[in-house]
């Protein structure tokens, strides 16, 4: 399974969350990849994604296993004098998050997702084109196995 394929996979899982503690809220957008640095995130909550590779090994056979690791990132909203409460949104999208990735755990494939982690904190400010947002900071980390050939 290709790195376009997991990311497809994985935008699609985002773009289907919702929550319903302590608001009515479903996911406006997901970014495939991280849009301009420039372009203010609008349509919240929104997700912006970006991955590295981490690690190939080929085995002597046919067999191939790439490791990559996701960086996921979500912006629920402003920061403002309403931080608790977008805390608390953000905190009710991890629990929705946990679940959609643990009921989808190949991805849609053949490949296998070793862990789903925060970066330090989980629930940052976030900054994008100059302005601070409140929402989650997730790595997902990824085992492809597949053939060589």
């Amino acid at each position: 399974m290709s790195i376009r394929a997991i990311m497809d996979q994985i935008v699609t899982i985002q773009e289907g969350l919702s929550i319903t503690e302590p608001v009515n809220l479903s996911v406006k957008r997901a970014y495939k990849y991280l849009p301009p640095q420039n372009q203010t995130l609008t349509d919240l909550p929104v997700w912006v994604n970006h991955w590295q590779m981490n690690n190939t090994e080929w085995d002597p056979g046919d067999m191939r296993e790439v490791e990559y690791s996701v960086n996921m990132m979500l912006a629920v909203a402003e920061a403002t004098v309403e931080m608790d409460r977008a805390a608390d949104i953000a905190a009710s999208f991890w629990e929705a998050t946990l679940k959609a990735f643990r009921d989808d755990v190949k991805l849609g494939g053949t490949n296998r997702i070793q862990k789903l982690r925060g970066e330090g904190p989980t629930s940052p400010r976030l900054t994008w084109a100059g302005k601070a947002y409140v929402g989650l900071d997730l790595w997902l980390d990824i085992l492809v196995i597949e053939s060589n050939a």
